[in-house]
């Protein structure tokens, strides 16, 4: 990982934690691979990549290729309890956050309205939502060049 990367990383975490001083947890409803939850949300994340956040390493068990959603879901426990798990979340340790649900799945739906939703660090609306992959989707291009050898 680039030095650029750590700073941003690093950021991103501050921000969080800062943020988290004035968070009003809402519950989540949801159906995530026809499993119906509800909870108190901190942060649900869905990832096809390991990384997000400007390096966060989020989602370690992900494929690109796989077809699949890393979902991680981290329920609100108070401020003491969200600032500890935002730096687990830092130093890669969330895997061991006692409310912290984990799942692998390709499709999942949150009826909860007005949540906001970030899709590779960009605002890109609000709830309710419908998430799903599709595998094999990307497209590679090879310079010519490399294609001729």
């Amino acid at each position: 990982m680039n030095a650029e990367a750590c700073f941003s990383s690093f950021d991103y975490s501050c921000t969080s934690i800062k943020e988290l001083f004035y968070y009003q947890a809402q519950q989540l409803q949801g159906t995530f691979n026809n499993d119906a939850r509800q909870y108190k949300n901190l942060i649900t994340v869905f990832a096809n990549h390991k990384y997000f956040g400007g390096g966060l390493e989020i989602a370690p068990k992900a494929d690109l290729t796989d077809g699949l959603l890393e979902c991680y879901q981290m329920r609100s426990g108070g401020l003491f309890y969200n600032v500890i798990s935002f730096m687990k979340l830092f130093f890669k340790r969330h895997q061991h956050i006692k409310n912290l649900n984990y799942s692998r799945l390709n499709a999942a739906s949150i009826k909860t309205q007005g949540l906001l939703i970030e899709a590779d660090g960009e605002l890109v609306g609000k709830t309710p939502a419908v998430i799903s992959v599709h595998g094999q989707v990307l497209l590679f291009h090879m310079p010519i060049k490399k294609r001729l050898q």
